[in-house]
């Protein structure tokens, strides 16, 4: 319970500040009532649009049987207008047919890419969705330690292509 409190609080502060926020959702935990609570309901009759999602998966944190949770999760917050699964070049998944069969049938576009370059592929791609406009919510199931190094490497690439630009990011785990 402490830990929903935690989220609650951060999602809060971050609100109240205006800068980019950073919610942590499980899709094991089930925090929806917290965020329920922080972020109220629109008025009655009022049209709300909802915002639009990128979800970023890195393979080696996640594989197929967490990327349907995972675009749950998103889709409960919003629509997911681009999903994406970053595959190193030369391991075994990126060969995998299983693999994008998967990928395929839930529409998750795969993205083979050098290991050592993957956090920069990632992050100029959510980059340049946020600067296009195209989303307004960057998620990332990633590994828990890539969190917020790829949430500030993004940020540094959003002021690269668009400076003062707002989004927010999401952290699926």
């Amino acid at each position: 319970m402490e830990g929903a409190h935690r989220l609650a609080r951060r999602a809060l502060l971050a609100c109240l500040v205006g800068c980019c926020l950073v919610v942590q959702l499980s899709w094991r935990g089930g925090h929806d009532s917290v965020l329920a609570a922080v972020m109220p309901a629109a008025p009655a009759g009022v049209d709300v649009r909802r915002k639009r999602f990128a979800l970023f998966i890195d393979s080696d944190a996640h594989g197929p049987a967490n990327w349907a949770p995972a675009l749950q999760a998103v889709r409960g917050e919003g629509d997911v207008v681009a999903a994406c699964l970053f595959l190193a070049a030369g391991s075994p998944q990126s060969e995998d047919p299983s693999w994008k069969s998967t990928l395929d049938a839930l529409g998750i576009q795969a993205k083979v890419v050098p290991a050592d370059e993957a956090s920069l592929e990632l992050a100029a791609e959510a980059a340049q969705l946020v600067a296009e406009g195209k989303v307004e919510v960057i998620a990332l199931a990633v590994k828990d330690g890539d969190f917020h190094f790829l949430a500030e490497k993004i940020q540094e690439c959003v002021q690269v292509f668009s400076p003062g630009a707002k989004f927010e990011m999401m952290e699926i785990g």
